[in-house]
C-alpha cells in the first residue's frame, strides 16, 4: 500500500530525555554521518531554522549510490506530503486576496461538480478539504492508479484525473468506495485525493494555474529557485534517487514516477530551499529581509478549526490550521505540540515541523523507505534531536 502520511506512533513518544549538558551540531553530525554509515538510508538532508531566518542545513550520504554523487543542500528530493502545507499556505493567500471563501461550497469555484453521493445536500467547503473532513476517500485500488512508473509526467491532467474520481459516470467513480458514508464536516478521514481537489479549487478560484500560482506567490518572493512541481523543472545532475531497502538492508531504486494528484505529494526542492519557506512560516509570514505574506494571512493560515464534534480525529493529532497539524513531540520537548506535516512515498520519506514556544524549525529528507519499525524509530530520533541542537 502506497503511503503518504506518517501516524503518529507511541514508541516515539516514549523516547528518553536527552542529556542535560550542551548537545552540539558538531555532536548532530556524527550522529548523522553514522546513520548513513549504518545504511539507515543512502542520504540524508537536515535544516534548522527559527523566527530570524534559516540557521544551518546540511546533507549526508550519497544522492545516487550508482555514480556514487554525494548528497549536498542543493541535492533535489520529492517531499512527499509535505507538499500538503504548500496548499495550505496558498488557499490562505487567496482568501487573503478576495479570491477564496474557505467557508463556501467548492462548486462555487469549480468547473466540476462535487457532492458526497451520502450526503448530497451538504456542500464541501475548502475548510473540509484542508482539514480532512470532506467526506472525499482515497479508494485504495484507485488510488494506488495515481502513481505512473517509467513517466515523468502522468499521462492524464489533473482535473481530468479528478474528474473521473468525483463525477458520477466517471471511469474511476464509486459511490460507496470514493466517499464516505458520514456527511462532511463529521468524519476525519486523511485523504491525498481531497487535498489535490483543493489545490484544483485553488486554480479555478484565482484564475491561475496551481503550479504557476505557487510559483508567483510563494517560491519566487522566497528565492526558492529550485522548486517545483514537474521533474523538467530540475538540474536533472542535482536530483536524488529514491530507494526501497532490500531483505539484506542494501537499497534498490525506483523508478522514475509521475503522480496523477501531484498537489498532495509530488513538489521537488532541496533542503536549502524548504529552510526558507519553513523560516518564513515561523517568522510569521517574514525570513530575514523577504516577506510572504502578512500577519493577518499568517492567522488564516494557522489558526486552529474547530472540530470538537469531527469523530475519528487521530490521537496526538491536532488540525493546527490549513493542511497544518499539530502532534506531541517527546522528551526533548516536554511532549509540546510541534506544528507541521510529515510524508512518505516510494524512496522519500519527510519531516517538517516547528515549535511554536521557542520558535525553532526542523526539517529531514531521506531518499528511502522506512517499513520497519526499528528504521523508523531511528529516523524519529534523529529528527526531534534537530530541536536539542546548541546553536552559536
Amino acid at each position: 500500500m502506497l503511503r503518504r502520511f506518517i501516524a503518529a506512533l507511541p514508541f516515539v513518544l516514549a523516547l528518553p530525555a536527552f542529556a542535560e549538558e550542551p548537545y552540539t551540531l558538531d555532536a548532530f553530525k556524527k550522529e548523522a554521518q553514522a546513520a548513513v554509515d549504518a545504511g539507515l538510508a543512502p542520504a540524508f538532508a537536515f535544516a534548522i531554522v527559527d523566527d530570524r531566518g534559516v540557521q544551518w542545513t546540511g546533507a549526508f550520504g550519497e544522492a545516487d549510490q550508482a555514480t556514487g554523487r554525494k548528497a549536498e543542500t542543493d541535492t533535489v528530493f520529492t517531499i512527499a506530503s509535505v507538499s500538503k502545507t504548500v496548499i495550505g499556505t496558498a488557499g490562505a493567500i487567496a482568501w487573503r486576496e478576495g479570491k477564496l471563501d474557505p467557508d463556501a461550497d467548492i462548486n462555487n469555484y469549480l468547473s466540476l461538480g462535487v457532492q458526497n453521493p451520502n450526503a448530497p445536500e451538504t456542500p464541501v467547503t475548502f475548510i473540509h478539504l484542508a482539514t480532512h473532513t470532506s467526506g472525499i476517500i482515497d479508494n485504495e485500488a484507485i488510488y494506488e492508479t495515481a502513481y505512473a512508473f517509467g513517466e515523468t509526467v502522468y499521462p492524464q491532467s489533473l482535473r481530468d484525473w479528478l474528474t473521473s474520481y468525483l463525477a458520477p459516470g466517471g471511469e474511476r467513480y464509486d459511490a460507496a468506495g470514493n466517499f464516505h458514508a458520514a456527511a462532511p464536516g463529521v468524519q476525519y478521514e486523511y485523504s491525498n485525493i481531497a487535498s489535490a481537489l483543493a489545490a484544483l479549487v485553488i486554480e479555478d478560484a484565482t484564475g491561475m494555474a496551481f503550479d504557476a500560482y505557487t510559483k508567483a506567490k510563494i517560491f519566487q518572493p522566497l528565492g526558492m529557485r529550485s522548486t517545483g512541481w514537474l521533474l523538467s523543472e530540475m538540474n536533472a545532475e542535482k536530483v536524488a534517487t529514491s530507494y526501497k531497502r532490500n531483505e539484506d538492508g542494501s537499497f534498490a531504486p525506483y523508478e522514475v514516477y509521475a503522480l496523477a494528484t501531484w498537489p498532495d505529494g509530488g513538489l521537488r526542492t532541496t533542503i536549502d530551499d524548504l529552510a526558507i519557506y519553513l523560516a518564513a512560516i515561523v517568522g510569521k509570514g517574514e525570513t530575514g529581509r523577504k516577506r510572504l505574506f502578512d500577519r493577518e494571512t499568517f492567522e488564516r493560515l494557522l489558526s486552529p478549526v474547530d472540530l470538537r464534534d469531527v469523530e475519528n480525529l487521530p490521537r496526538n493529532f491536532r488540525v493546527k490550521g490549513l493542511f497544518w497539524s499539530g502532534r506531541h513531540a517527546p522528551a526533548v520537548l516536554q511532549q509540546r505540540t510541534i506544528i507541521g506535516h510529515n510524508g512518505s512515498d516510494p524512496g522519500v520519506t519527510t519531516f517538517m515541523y516547528f515549535d511554536p514556544i521557542t520558535d525553532r524549525g526542523a526539517i529531514a529528507f531521506a531518499n528511502a523507505d522506512f517499513d520497519g519499525v526499528e528504521e523508523l524509530t531511528e529516523y524519529y530520533r534523529l529528527y526531534y534531536k534537530l530541536f536539542d541542537v546548541e546553536l552559536n
